[in-house]
């Protein structure tokens, strides 16, 4: 019993660990948004959009195909983030998401409508690698599972409230659910700017802290 309670301290302490770091939280949801989005388009807005766009059914199945294969373009994750900056990639490719929203909200046509959709499939493909890697860095000590957990379960709370929603919209109107994702990716995009300059706040202040107590040392 003593083992049972100890371990319920453990988790509630690690949720209170885990909520103090305000900015990787921030970063989660940015992503959990664009994630949405792109959940939503490749798996159930896209098939609206093919039928509106003069795609025989017929072809669905090819054009799923070509998705998977698209997606396995997130190998070259690594490189484009090292060259750009792992924030800065997926920023870039929130952008190419946002784009791609908006050419679907006035594609008719099977061209732009299938591109669109492939941009959406092979952006979100590589920002899960990044994602990924930068939530592991954010994590320290022993019990990096239960904090991915953790984020894991939190944003799966705020993807099925943004699902309700682009629905909800999308029953209504194909346009009006492409219109609400350009927002969510709007808003995943501004998170992340917010996200990168908590992190420039926090490396300047420790490069303060650094070169003041070197200068102290040598005083």
């Amino acid at each position: 019993m003593k083992v049972k309670g100890h371990e319920k301290t453990n988790i509630f302490s690690l949720f209170k660990t885990t909520f103090k770091d305000k900015s990787i939280w921030i970063f989660v949801v940015a992503v959990v948004l664009v994630v949405e989005v792109a959940q939503a388009i490749t798996v159930f807005l896209n098939q609206a959009q093919y039928v509106k766009s003069g795609i025989d059914p017929k072809y669905f199945g090819l054009i799923i195909a070509g998705i998977q294969v698209v997606r396995l373009m997130s190998v070259k994750a690594s490189s484009f983030s090292k060259r750009v900056g792992d924030v800065r990639a997926i920023s870039i490719l929130v952008v190419f998401i946002i784009l791609s929203c908006m050419v679907l909200i006035f594609a008719n046509g099977p061209i732009l409508s299938v591109v669109g959709v492939f941009v959406i499939a092979l952006s979100i493909s590589m920002i899960g690698p990044i994602e990924v890697d930068i939530k592991n860095r954010s994590i320290h000590g022993r019990d990096r599972a239960t904090i991915l957990s953790i984020y894991s379960m939190v944003g799966g709370l705020i993807a099925s409230l943004g699902n309700v929603v682009i629905g909800k919209v999308a029953d209504h109107s194909l346009r009006g659910g492409f219109l609400i994702c350009v927002f969510m990716s709007l808003g995943s995009l501004i998170l992340l700017g917010i996200y990168s300059k908590c992190q420039k706040n926090f490396l300047d202040h420790e490069k303060h802290t650094e070169a003041g107590e070197i200068t102290g040392l040598v005083s």
